[in-house]
């Protein structure tokens, strides 16, 4: 049997960096779930359905569909796509591809290569990707979108 208590305790970390980094994992989730049910609506799919999407092909595959949603509610979809959204799901990605370290003051580091990120990311940095992430949540506009193609105009009325 695994002693999972002895494996998690053992794991080299920087303590300082795990709330703000369970913060960005929550935050990741539920903006999952937002864009998720979001996505079903305007895909007629039902909210349970399963969904194994990566949060941005979520955001990507939200704004293709965006194209059967009736105006104003595409362009409000479209303009959350190319801007919260994409920003959003890139912040998460950001940490959650990250890499691992010692770094030179002995601590174990989060880390980027990649220009535009932080080459270690503090606390402070991962409660910015948190503000992304909520911020995107809170403005991600919320269905039912109404249909282009509906029968007898675009459907639900608002």
């Amino acid at each position: 049997m695994i002693d999972y208590d002895y494996w998690s305790a053992s794991m080299p970390c920087d303590e300082d960096l795990l709330p703000a980094l369970g913060r960005v994992v929550w935050a990741s989730l539920r903006l999952h779930h937002a864009v998720r049910d979001a996505l079903n609506d305007v895909e007629g799919a039902p909210s349970d359905a399963p969904f194994d999407l990566p949060l941005g092909h979520a955001v990507a595959r939200l704004r293709d569909a965006a194209a059967r949603v009736a105006e104003p509610a595409r362009t409000d979809l479209l303009e959350w796509c190319d801007g919260p959204g994409a920003r959003a799901a890139s912040s998460r990605d950001g940490v959650l591809g990250s890499i691992t370290f010692t770094a030179p003051d002995g601590r174990q580091a989060l880390g980027s290569r990649l220009p535009g990120r932080p080459t270690r990311y503090g606390p402070a940095d991962l409660l910015r990707v948190v503000g992304d992430l909520v911020y995107a949540d809170t403005q991600l506009p919320r269905g039912p979108y109404p249909r282009a193609d509906h029968p007898l105009g675009p459907y639900p009325p608002r």
